[in-house]
């Protein structure tokens, strides 16, 4: 019995090998796309979530594989002879496959969650970054409709010239902000770097000011505007350089260089630039705003007050992007603040097309004689202990129905049962993100602590604590009784948690009935034929008939399991239920032999 298990163990891992091989290569080739630095790791993922799925029709394909055409032979002859009890001389397997259920549901319970969080983040990563692809292509389109405006000669003397410079820097700013975004998704991307770059370059060019139109048309005018050549734009800048009006050259410099597209004409705007910064003494009080910030940030720094330190540094470093000692301060104190911060821009991406919507929550507290009406627009898993929340409101009443406090965040996190206001804009330190509203308060509520509400034991919504993907929830077993007692309403989503997780939890009963079944099925049957590719043939409907039991398998727990949570609303009483009528199950198919020689 020792060997025929080994070589049962032993088919079972090739096989497990085998068909998780065919599922990564179907999920990579077929499956759902993703990002090229994601798609090996989701696609690996992908693979665990169907093997998940379809466990139980694969363990039948084993079984029925196994003992139809792997079993000695005197193993088969000796189960068709055999008129005892099947679990007194074949205990061994039973007791395997329940071993098996338990390893498994361990594994599945442990990586679950991680990976369904992980896999999520990656589609949200490919959703978002092509969603934000197509927006910059729009704008690059608009932009390249705009330079082929500008490089007409009919164009110089309209009014709209000066409107249609500012409407190009709006929109050369919107895409490198959205390019910002796209670098945060996919850092590696060469062709991405590429052309931010270049948009960056297009948009230091472009002039920041405004510009007398009477005196551009008035310049445009001396001019033959069918045959304007480059040359005379050199003369134009030329002369406005002579006469000091260094605002003016350099307008006229970036309009040659979108017409003509001649880099002579970037030396143009940088001289133009020299000599307007020279103008304003730029540099001496721009060193001067370094010295002085570098100082009230470095203290910030060595006293802990690292919010203050980060947007100090920032700023500096959007002036002197090229200083390293700069650079270093800011990320040293960005460290430092991810600790007790999120960021915005980092967590942008999970809100756009997945999570929970419209979550209302109703807890009184007795003690004090509060009613506290909790509103979030959208829940989204973030990581495996904490969720990140949109547009987070309270409103709190007293006895008597007024509102004694009403706060607003527009970005939160959920750690635990407790509501922080941890989110921040790397960029703007005055954003409306990093803001909490208090329209009315008579009860003491200071802004500057993170902690904002504890979400209570009378939770009616269990999504918040679960993890979420496109086709359902996923709750850990150790969290599965505290969290059952956290609900006050069941509803059919509720309910469908709690079924999912508890069909995990009875794996293990369920493989033993699952094994005995086909044991004493599959044992009896004899193949009568050598041909290799009939064996293949019946092995692949085999398979075929386990998928679809396997289905019928999951399907029927999942709806008997939320009939028996619906009607006896008790996870403990359910559970017991099912182990009972597995257990009897079991037991009936072991007796089997014995009945069927008794008659």
């Amino acid at each position: 019995m020792k060997r025929e298990i080994y070589a049962f163990l032993s088919n079972f891992i090739v096989f497990l090998c085998f068909f998780l091989g065919l599922i990564f290569s179907y999920s990579y080739f077929f499956g759902e796309n993703f990002l090229e630095k994601h798609r090996l790791i989701a696609a690996f993922f992908d693979s665990i979530l169907l093997f998940y799925k379809y466990f139980y029709g694969f363990f039948i394909f084993i079984v029925c594989i196994y003992f139809a055409f792997f079993v000695g032979q005197e193993i088969k002859v000796y189960l068709k002879s055999y008129n005892g009890y099947l679990f007194s001389r074949f205990y061994s397997f039973l007791l395997l496959f329940f071993i098996i259920g338990l390893f498994f549901t361990f594994i599945f319970n442990l990586i679950l969650p991680y990976i369904i969080s992980q896999r999520n983040e990656y589609k949200f990563s490919y959703d978002r970054y092509n969603l934000l692809e197509s927006e910059a292509n729009e704008i690059s389109l608009k932009i390249k409709n705009i330079d082929i405006s500008l490089s007409s000669s009919r164009f110089f003397l309209s009014s709209d010239l000066s409107d249609t410079m500012k409407q190009k820097r709006k929109y050369l700013e919107n895409l490198i902000r959205i390019y910002d975004k796209m670098r945060i998704i996919y850092v590696n991307n060469e062709e991405l770097l590429t052309n931010y770059y270049l948009v960056k370059s297009e948009y230091s060019k472009i002039p920041s000011y405004d510009v007398d139109l009477e005196k551009v048309k008035k310049t445009f005018s001396r001019y033959p505007l069918q045959n304007l050549k480059k040359q005379d734009f050199f003369n134009i800048v030329n002369e406005f350089i002579s006469q000091a009006d260094y605002y003016t050259a350099n307008y006229f410099a970036y309009i040659a260089y979108v017409a003509t597209k001649d880099d002579n004409f970037v030396a143009l705007l940088n001289l133009t630039l020299k000599f307007i910064n020279e103008n304003r003494n730029f540099e001496k009080e721009k060193m001067q705003l370094i010295s002085e910030e570098k100082q009230k940030n470095f203290l910030y720094l060595n006293t802990e007050k690292f919010k203050l330190a980060y947007y100090g540094f920032s700023k500096l470093h959007k002036l002197l992007p090229s200083d390293n000692e700069i650079l270093n301060y800011k990320n040293k104190s960005l460290e430092k603040l991810r600790k007790r911060y999120l960021f915005f821009d980092e967590i942008e991406k999970y809100f756009e097309y997945y999570g929970i919507n419209d979550v209302f929550l109703l807890q009184p507290d007795s003690k004090r004689g509060f009613y506290d009406y909790i509103y979030m627009q959208k829940v989204v898993t973030f990581n495996n202990y904490s969720k990140i929340i949109k547009n987070f409101e309270l409103i709190r009443f007293d006895n008597t129905g007024s509102v004694i406090l009403h706060i607003k965040i527009p970005f939160a996190t959920l750690r635990g049962d407790f509501v922080y206001q941890n989110v921040l804009d790397k960029d703007n330190e005055q954003s409306e993100i990093t803001l909490t509203k208090v329209f009315v308060s008579t009860d003491s509520f200071d802004t500057s602590v993170l902690k904002v509400v504890k979400i209570n034991e009378n939770v009616e919504n269990l999504a918040l604590f679960s993890n979420v993907n496109e086709v359902g929830f996923f709750l850990k077993v150790q969290n599965l009784s505290s969290a059952f007692h956290k609900v006050a309403i069941l509803n059919l989503k509720l309910i469908n948690i709690f079924s999912l997780s508890l069909v995990l939890l009875i794996s293990p009963i369920l493989l033993v009935l699952i094994g005995a079944f086909f044991v004493s099925l599959f044992s009896k049957i004899e193949f009568n034929f050598n041909s290799k590719f009939m064996i293949f043939l019946v092995s692949l409907i085999i398979s075929i008939f386990s998928g679809i039991t396997c289905l019928f398998v999951n399907y029927f727990l999942i709806i008997f399991t939320s009939l028996l949570i619906y009607i006896f609303n008790s996870v403990h009483i359910s559970l017991a239920i099912l182990s009972a009528l597995l257990g009897f199950l079991i037991f009936k198919i072991i007796i089997l032999n014995y009945r069927e020689k008794r008659i």
